[in-house]
């Protein structure tokens, strides 16, 4: 889990999430690597728990951007094809605080349910978390997830089967929020003890936040994984 900074230090503000996929890399959503108020992505931070604690049994590691890359197909005007790499400016060391996520290796998600990481506010127009947080949210199937979002200026076809994914809660008011942007949302391996999680999706956007029966919108990991492999290996 990767918090994405924003600005100089020590004034950084830590407005999305990213998940680390290789020693160099972030997964993050494309809309994430700049900010209206603050300018570009400029710094993430690793094996954080609490901004506030000290003492929180955590270990953080600080590292600078090198780079941003945005998908060819991404822009700023539209909700399609948000996903974006981040790369450090050096390579980061694995520990038992600081692991990378596993890429999904198959288009099929047979879990029924996926857990979303992140600081963000837990609800809308609230202030954002300042120790990391997670929930368990219901997979909602593209056809009753798309009657929910209409076409609009920035989704201008409607949601995209191949590409977006919808997770939330069907009865309570358990949702990704401001400031969840670009983190993962990601299934457990019971197999796998290299990594304990894939991730399926990047937090995108949603219609405010937490309202019981209408889900968040994930880009879908698995369509880009040619372009991320590309990049990283």
């Amino acid at each position: 889990m990767a918090l994405i900074g924003f600005g100089e230090a020590p004034d950084i503000r830590y407005l999305c999430g990213g998940s680390l996929v290789s020693d160099r890399f972030i997964l993050t959503a494309g809309h994430c690597l700049s900010s209206t108020n603050f300018g570009p992505a400029t710094f993430v931070r690793l094996g954080e728990l609490s901004l506030d604690s000290a003492t929180d049994e955590a270990f953080p590691e600080d590292y600078d951007i090198a780079e941003r890359i945005p998908h060819p197909e991404y822009k700023q005007t539209s909700h399609y094809n948000d996903i974006a790499l981040l790369k450090l400016n050096r390579k980061v060391i694995f520990s038992p605080y600081i692991r990378p996520v596993c890429l999904p290796v198959q288009a099929a998600i047979p879990q029924k349910r996926a857990i979303a990481t992140g600081w963000g506010a837990i609800g809308f127009g609230l202030e954002q978390s300042s120790s990391l947080l997670k929930v368990t949210l219901d997979m909602f199937g593209f056809d009753e997830c798309k009657d929910l979002f209409e076409a609009t200026r920035k989704l201008r076809t409607g949601l995209n089967v191949t590409t977006q994914m919808c997770a939330g809660s069907r009865n309570s008011t358990k949702d990704t929020c401001q400031g969840d942007s670009g983190g993962p949302l990601q299934v457990y391996n019971d197999a796998n003890v290299y990594c304990t999680y894939t991730v399926i999706g990047v937090t995108s956007f949603g219609q405010n936040c937490g309202l019981a029966g209408v889900p968040a919108v994930y880009t879908t990991v698995f369509p880009y994984l040619s372009w991320i492999e590309n990049l990283i290996f």
